[in-house]
């Protein structure tokens, strides 16, 4: 019987990571007045997992350009993977995916291979954004995979950023 390997998670692609991080950190910096500081994350490498508040529809990019030139591997929603523009470049990200609402085991067997594959791992607890701007309650499940995984925590937090990009608007506006 043979045996087949495991499918890697990997890192993300390089080239995209530091193409998008050349372009979209002036612009934003220029356009919304985004100001970012690092010294929490002083020193992070992997395996670390990060845990941010979802407060707005950027904060992905947010906290890329916050980890920036490290290259963090993102849970993200299933269905993301289902919008035919966004699929190849979530595929070149090499994100882990996890279906909503559920206990999904293949999501948490994928973060505990990305763990031992020394990634940095950012995870958004709460799931979706909120309708008001304010953190969520988050699962008791987050707490046992951050006691599974054995990790050092790192956090960020984004301020003004639903007033920015708020949910609610097409329209992004410049923060203070």
């Amino acid at each position: 019987m043979k045996k087949t390997k495991a499918k890697k998670i990997g890192k993300p692609n390089a080239l995209l990571l530091w193409t998008a991080g050349l372009v979209l950190i002036p612009y934003y910096f220029l356009r919304y007045g985004m100001k970012i500081d690092r010294s929490g994350l002083k020193g992070i490498s992997g395996p670390a997992l990060v845990l941010c508040p979802h407060i707005s529809g950027n904060d992905h990019l947010i906290t890329a350009m916050a980890l920036y030139p490290k290259r963090p591997t993102y849970v993200v929603s299933e269905h993301f993977m289902t919008r035919p523009k966004l699929r190849p470049y979530l595929k070149l990200m090499h994100v882990i995916t996890k279906k909503m609402y559920t206990v999904d085991v293949s999501a948490i067997m994928n973060i505990l291979k990305a763990k031992r594959e020394n990634n940095i791992l950012v995870l958004f607890p709460e799931g979706r954004l909120s309708c008001f701007g304010h953190s969520l309650p988050v699962t008791e499940g987050t707490a046992e995979l951050v006691k599974k995984l054995g990790v050092d925590v790192y956090t960020i937090t984004g301020n003004g950023a639903y007033l920015t990009f708020p949910k609610w608007s097409p329209l992004s506006r410049r923060g203070k």
